[in-house]
C-alpha cells in the first residue's frame, strides 16, 4: 500500500492507528498476523509518487468538491490507463466527480462507514459514465476485503445510507424538542440496547438541555454543502432559535 497524507505526521498517527485497530481485526478473523506487516506501507512525498504504477486508487479527501477536484485531477494525470479510481465520498454524486477524471468510466464511489476496521459497510455507487465491469468488480473487492456492499442502482446526494441516518437523526432530534424522550434517552440508552443502529446516532454527539435550548453537536460537515438533509424540522428549529448547532461548517451554504 503506498499513502500519501500532506498532514504533519501522518505516516505516525497512520501506524499508530493500524497498531490500536490490530487486536480487534486478529479477534475478529480479519487479520492473522499477531502484529501488523506495517514494511508493506509506505508513504510518499506526494500525489504523483504514490499513485504511479498503482492498479487501485482510493481518495479519501474531505467533503469539498474543489478538494477532491484538484485532488482527482492530480491522480488521473499519472494512474494508468487500467487503474481503478475509487471515492469514499459520502456526500457527492459519483457523475459529479468522474468529471475531473480522463477515464470516467473506471471511476466508482466506494463509500465505507467509520470505524472502517469494525462496520463491514460499504456501499458501493456508480456514476453515469462509470463502466458495469467496473461496479462488478468494486462489489467483488469489497467482499475480498470481508466487506458486506451494497450496490445502489441509482445515484443521489448522501447515497442511502447516510439518508436513513439523518431521517432517524431527524427523529430523534424531534422527540427531545417535543419532550417526548429526555437527550440521554434518545441517544445513550438507543445506542446501547441496539448496537446495529448506532451509526445513525454518531452525528449527534450529544443533545443537552441548557437554559430552556438545546445543543446539538454535528460531526463536522458529514455531508459537505448538502446540510438540508438534516431535515426541514431541524434546520426551521435553528432559524427559529431553539437549536444551537456547534459544528456544522456549512448549514449556510445549504
Amino acid at each position: 500500500v503506498r499513502a500519501f497524507d500532506p498532514a504533519a505526521g501522518a505516516e505516525e498517527r497512520a501506524a499508530a492507528l493500524i497498531r490500536g485497530a490490530w487486536p480487534s481485526l486478529v479477534d475478529l478473523g480479519i487479520a492473522s498476523t499477531e502484529a501488523p506487516p506495517l514494511e508493506r506501507l509506505s508513504f510518499h512525498a506526494s500525489i504523483e509518487e504514490a499513485v504511479a504504477g498503482a492498479d487501485i486508487v482510493q481518495e479519501n479527501t474531505p467533503e469539498a468538491l474543489d478538494e477532491k477536484r484538484a485532488v482527482l485531477e492530480r491522480i488521473g494525470a499519472v494512474a494508468g490507463p487500467s487503474a481503478l479510481i475509487l471515492s469514499s465520498t459520502g456526500g457527492i454524486m459519483p457523475t459529479e466527480l468522474q468529471a475531473f477524471c480522463p477515464q470516467p468510466e473506471r471511476f466508482v464511489v466506494f463509500h465505507p462507514f467509520n470505524p472502517t476496521h469494525l462496520i463491514p459497510l460499504v456501499e458501493i455507487v456508480p456514476g453515469r459514465q462509470t463502466a458495469p465491469e467496473v461496479t462488478d468488480w468494486a462489489v467483488g473487492f469489497a467482499r475480498f476485503l470481508g466487506k458486506k456492499p451494497i450496490r445502489l442502482n441509482a445515484e443521489l446526494v448522501g447515497h442511502m445510507t447516510n439518508r436513513l441516518q439523518f431521517a432517524l437523526v431527524r427523529e430523534a432530534v424531534r422527540c427531545v424538542v417535543e419532550g417526548v424522550a429526555s437527550p440521554l434517552i434518545g441517544t445513550n440508552e438507543v445506542v446501547s440496547r441496539y448496537y446495529m443502529v448506532a451509526v445513525a446516532f454518531l452525528p449527534l454527539a450529544w443533545v443537552e438541555h441548557r437554559k430552556g435550548m438545546i445543543a446539538v453537536e454535528l460531526f463536522d460537515s458529514l455531508l459537505g454543502r448538502k446540510a438540508l438533509l438534516i431535515g426541514d424540522l431541524l434546520v426551521a428549529a435553528v432559524s427559529a432559535g431553539v437549536l444551537v448547532l456547534l459544528g456544522w461548517t456549512s448549514l449556510g451554504e445549504a
